[in-house]
């Protein structure tokens, strides 16, 4: 399985704001990568799901 990750991120901000403007750089890489691996949570050995 082939994930995201914070290289990928950079790429696709970067030509993002190059089409459309905006600022350059990650505000707070500890949260982006915390997001990013999110969906690779377990509990107990099995992936932890938060069904809201």
């Amino acid at each position: 399985m082939e994930t995201i990750n914070i290289d990928n991120v950079v790429v696709f901000h970067r030509k993002i704001i190059e089409k459309t403007g905006g600022s350059m750089g990650i505000r707070d890489k500890k949260l982006l990568d915390s997001a990013l691996n999110r969906g690779f949570s377990t509990f107990d050995g099995s992936i932890y799901t938060n069904l809201m």
